[in-house]
């Protein structure tokens, strides 16, 4: 059985925003001082489209809650280091 083209949409355009989400963490890891130009806002208005057999939208959104949460703790120079 083949994957359809909508599922091929849907898991590409996830994979394609959290393959930015890692480059862009690694870039700023480096240098404190670096603005992020990916932002918790971003992470928090991303949406993906559902396809049929596709990602399960509550993971994709609860996976991008956290990294949101953490960004915005980051960018408030806040830490959840104890």
């Amino acid at each position: 059985m083949g994957v359809g083209p909508a599922r091929s949409a849907a898991t590409a355009e996830v994979d394609q925003f959290l393959g930015f989400v890692a480059i862009e963490l690694a870039r700023v890891s480096g240098d404190p001082a670096t603005p992020p130009r990916l932002t918790a806002r971003d992470i928090s208005a991303k949406r993906f489209t559902l396809g049929p057999r596709g990602y399960v939208m509550h993971e994709v959104d609860d996976f991008l809650a956290r990294l949101a949460a953490q960004l915005a703790e980051r960018e408030n120079g806040w830490s959840t280091a104890g």
